[in-house]
């Protein structure tokens, strides 16, 4: 989904595993309770969004802008998940992030 536009997209309970979302559009949209396992999510606009509950594993951020995003309530991260990732953002709670 080369350039896609979800900038304020409220997405429950999304299946979004394997998604190509590079260079997405997805300022301050909201993910709650899905799974975006081995999602791409490289050089996409990201700031200001929420994932709260989403798995992540394996997710990649590779060169995304996360200014302001808050990841602090989602599953399956680990440091390399945010390798290259431009912007301040909330990291995950070590707690938060083990997928259950």
């Amino acid at each position: 989904a080369d350039e896609a536009s979800l900038n304020g997209a409220i997405l429950r309970d999304s299946v979004l595993d394997g998604a190509d979302l590079r260079s997405a559009q997805l300022r301050s949209a909201t993910f709650r309770r899905g799974s975006a396992v081995g999602a791409s999510f490289r050089y996409s606009d990201l700031r200001g969004a929420t994932f709260v509950r989403t798995n992540l594993s394996r997710a990649t951020f590779r060169g995304a802008d996360l200014e302001g995003a808050d990841f602090t309530l989602a599953r399956g991260t680990t440091p390399s998940t945010f390798d290259m990732a431009r912007g301040h953002f909330k990291a995950p709670d070590p707690a938060a992030s083990q997928v259950k």
